[in-house]
């Protein structure tokens, strides 16, 4: 299997116009911890993850009647969807919070994947490799 494979392939996005009352309410009902933030344009400009909502909460920023674009949103580190787990270990470090957008041939992010969702698969392989022997 391919790093893609443990992408998230639905991706909630909303533009830096929206609502962070908006922002909160996807993060609950999809059950979800990045939304892709696109410009007016339709391009991609970054990340919002549940921990920026949660870090200007913590901080006593009054969310009421923010904007998206009025919080820190994290740079995008773009990856293809065909990248092999080393190439995708080797860019890990460069997102904050271990997030990267997996792209096509042409460019159009078509997954999220989580450094987390990397760390369970390689535990579960190990963890199947010893049960087998």
């Amino acid at each position: 299997m391919k790093p893609f494979d443990y992408a998230k392939h639905w991706i909630a996005v909303l533009s830096l116009e929206a609502s962070v009352k908006n922002a909160a309410r996807l993060f609950r009902d999809e059950n979800i911890g990045s939304i892709l933030v696109k410009d007016e344009d339709g391009a991609p400009v970054g990340l919002l993850t549940d921990k920026v909502l949660f870090n200007a909460i913590a901080e006593g920023v009054d969310l009421r009647d923010k904007k998206v674009a009025d919080l820190k949103v994290e740079n995008l580190v773009y990856i293809e969807k065909d990248a092999d787990i080393e190439d995708v270990a080797e860019n890990f470090p460069k997102s904050p919070s271990g997030r990267l957008a997996m792209t096509d041939k042409n460019g159009n992010i078509v997954g999220i994947l989580k450094r987390k969702n990397i760390e369970r698969f390689s535990a579960f392989r190990v963890a199947k490799s010893i049960v087998r022997k």
